[in-house]
């Protein structure tokens, strides 16, 4: 069941969002349409804002601002990076 013509699963953005936020950290979607931003991001314990153009759609997004899958599993520990250089080398080929 969608609200917006382009929603995207949460399943997408929390797998998207694991892969390259660390907990704690601010996550920002400058086109968020309905917020689907919102829940993956309360599922993994980051915080997110979201910027939308169209009053309809921030109404939706309003709506899931403290939305989260009970079903989340807990984040992955990642140890903290101590420079650049180290996390870009977690992310390109060995």
């Amino acid at each position: 069941d969608k609200d917006h013509g382009a929603q995207k699963p949460v399943a997408l953005y929390k797998d998207l969002l694991s892969r390259s936020c660390y907990p704690g950290q601010v996550v920002a979607d400058f086109f968020c349409g309905s917020g689907t931003i919102f829940p993956a991001a309360n599922a993994l314990k980051l915080t997110a804002f979201g910027v939308e153009l169209l009053e309809h759609n921030c109404n939706i997004a309003k709506l899931r601002l403290n939305e989260t899958e009970d079903e989340a599993p807990p984040p992955e520990e990642k140890p903290e990076a101590t420079s650049l250089q180290e996390t870009l080398s977690g992310l390109l080929p060995k």
